[in-house]
């Protein structure tokens, strides 16, 4: 295939796409070919010509039925063995939870790969941002938080649905591609396959794929910025979870803008005057259908920040008069 393969799925399906392609143009080629012969062959060339008297070939029939069905049978047969193969999770495998929200990626990875093992709560990458062991299975429990996504990492060759309220998964070892092993590392591009709104396009990211030591020195330096609370962090923060509908300009988008907003007294659809405090941001992320700000409607989903990040948010909103 044209695009770089990324994942031990990868020759397979690029092999079963192959098939398809071959057979396809085989078909094309055939059925067109015969189309031509037979126009110019059996045109009728007077009026004196009869149109034959002949109702159907057995053996024709017998041919453009068994072949056709071989054919879409070893298809299947290669499919169903790959299928399997990506629902398959071994006992042990590496589970990284991915959730979809409008209009951004999330990803937590579980709490062995902390160097602190007091700490028993999930490591969190940046949005957006993806990062797997070269050659370790790994297996996506994926769910979204508000509407239908798709996971789809084209490199990977595989994707699976976000849905709301369940979650699915898919399993795969991520692998360096020869493409990119002259680096070290290789990044491919996270799309969102399934419309789901107006930045949609958007909904972009990143998955590093390291080897084994990068990929625990990036673990580590994930686990210690989880204690890093600043307004750089929630700017960070601001530009990849809420960009799309809260501008810092003063502008109306989906929501309120950020803009003065820390601080002041405004009213809620409920008819009361609510401080912008801590307590009223650290709600209004985790549970934002509880006090609606006054015009707007209640259409964000709940976030998934740690509370260290909802402390550098808190900051960040410090800074914007």
């Amino acid at each position: 295939m044209w695009i770089e393969g990324a994942s031990n799925f990868a020759p397979m399906v690029d092999l079963h796409m192959n098939i398809i392609n071959a057979v396809t143009i085989v078909c094309f080629v055939l059925t067109n070919a015969v189309l031509i012969y037979f126009v110019i062959r059996y045109r009728k060339r007077s009026d004196k010509d009869q149109t034959s008297s002949i109702a159907h070939s057995t053996w024709i029939e017998v041919t453009w039925t068994i072949i056709p069905t071989i054919v879409f049978f070893t298809l299947f047969a290669i499919g169903l063995v790959g299928f399997r193969q990506m629902r398959a999770a071994a006992a042990g495998i590496r589970e990284i939870n991915v959730y979809g929200t409008q209009w951004s990626w999330d990803f937590y990875y579980p709490a062995n790969l902390r160097t602190d093992k007091t700490k028993t709560s999930q490591l969190k990458s940046p949005t957006n941002e993806l990062y797997l062991e070269d050659g370790v299975p790994v297996k996506f429990i994926i769910k979204a938080t508000d509407v239908l996504h798709s996971f789809f990492v084209p490199a990977f060759r595989v994707k699976e649905d976000a849905v709301p309220n369940m979650y699915t998964y898919m399993t795969l070892t991520p692998q360096i591609s020869e493409e990119q092993k002259k680096n070290g590392f290789g990044v491919y591009d996270i799309f969102c396959a399934e419309y789901c709104g107006r930045d949609h396009s958007r909904m972009l990211g990143k998955v590093t794929i390291l080897p084994s030591a990068a990929f625990k020195a990036k673990m580590l330096e994930l686990e210690k910025e989880e204690s890093n609370v600043s307004p750089a962090v929630g700017a960070k923060i601001y530009e990849s979870n809420c960009k799309s509908c809260h501008s810092i300009d003063g502008s109306k988008i989906v929501g309120p803008s950020f803009k003065g907003l820390w601080g002041k007294n405004e009213a809620i659809e409920s008819g009361e005057s609510i401080a912008r405090d801590e307590n009223y941001v650290r709600e209004s992320i985790l549970q934002p259908g509880a006090k609606i700000a006054k015009g707007y409607q209640n259409l964000m989903p709940p976030q998934t920040l740690t509370d260290s990040q909802i402390s550098s948010m808190i900051e960040y909103l410090k800074t914007l008069k």
